[in-house]
């Protein structure tokens, strides 16, 4: 009838050890998170309303060189439209998170400060054309707005990194298509101009654009994203080097269109990257790139200056301007 009381505590053996050791996992044990798939992870917590805020985007950027350059009313208000849903698509999904996270750049302050100029000169009466002027700043705005959303959901994130990869190769497959459309165009239709080969035009037309100079700009810009795109790509993907040989074409194209602004500006970008090349890799051979630094440093200007040479007799003939670019 002694009441023991509790029990002492005995001591942990040796079996129950080895038991609870296997049951949980230390942290030493556990498998670390593969980089690789990081991206993935942080693009499953974007806003299902962001990810069709950067569709609209995208496919608002890809369609606006078909219709003419979106330069008509029947084509820029419905642009317009689709750059402002984007908009309101960003900010419900900022709503759904919380948080409104702004990447800035010192970019906006120009592009604001321009269109302030052109709200003061309408509003303050000082201007000949009250309607061209009104519609050229709801093109601003609309254009201001695009670049803001493509730099909030196109930006260097984490949760973009598998975006960024598919954007770069659908922008280089792109330029390839809108410059073999240019060219097939240029060839088919040798005296008078036309667009889509049902609109006649007086100007000098190439491609999509009524101006041929307006084609170059875009080319401008498109080979840079491409040839970035193909240099990050690993030597061993055979698709490289045919991403490669297709950015000849959009080059080929710039010439072809005599726009010599655009030719110009490509052969400075070209020479900025071989700088950075260069500059990034000291050695003769690039260990990232794998491409011989000392033999293509030149290739764009010799490029350039053979191409010119062949299709001079083009360039003089070519267009009511006389070859002015």
């Amino acid at each position: 009838g002694r009441d023991s009381g509790p029990n002492p505590p005995t001591a942990p053996t040796l079996s129950s050890s080895i038991a609870k050791s296997s049951s949980t996992p230390s942290p030493a044990s556990a498998p670390l998170p593969l980089p690789a798939r990081r991206g993935e992870r942080a693009s499953s917590l974007i806003s299902p309303y962001h990810k069709a805020a950067r569709a609209l985007v995208i496919l608002g950027l890809l369609a606006a060189p078909w219709p003419y350059g979106s330069v008509e009313p029947w084509a820029w208000v419905p642009l317009s439209g689709v750059v402002f849903l984007a908009l309101l698509l960003w900010t419900m999904g900022c709503a759904q998170k919380g948080t409104l996270r702004i990447i800035w750049t010192p970019l906006y302050i120009p592009l604001l400060l321009f269109l302030l100029l052109g709200i003061v000169q309408f509003v303050g009466g000082h201007t000949l054309d009250a309607t061209v002027t009104r519609d050229s700043l709801l093109q601003i705005a609309y254009n201001i707005v695009l670049f803001f959303l493509a730099g909030q959901l196109l930006s260097a994130q984490p949760e973009n990194s598998k975006t960024l990869v598919n954007l770069g190769l659908t922008v280089t497959v792109y330029a390839f298509l809108v410059s073999v459309f240019a060219l097939v165009q240029f060839f088919t239709s040798p005296n008078i101009r036309y667009i889509f080969w049902t609109t006649k035009t007086e100007g000098w037309a190439f491609g999509p654009y009524v101006n041929h100079n307006h084609y170059g700009g875009l080319m401008e810009m498109l080979i840079p994203i491409a040839i970035a795109y193909i240099l990050s790509r690993s030597s061993r993907d055979p698709r490289r080097y045919l991403l490669a040989f297709l950015m000849l074409v959009p080059l080929v194209s710039i010439l072809l269109s005599g726009s010599r602004g655009a030719a110009v500006a490509v052969l400075v970008e070209g020479l900025i990257l071989g700088v950075v090349l260069v500059w990034k890799s000291p050695r003769r051979e690039s260990k990232r790139t794998g491409i011989p630094i000392r033999k293509s440093r030149f290739t764009l200007a010799q490029v350039t200056a053979g191409c010119k040479r062949k299709f001079k007799p083009v360039f003089e003939s070519r267009g009511p301007f006389g070859g002015a670019g």
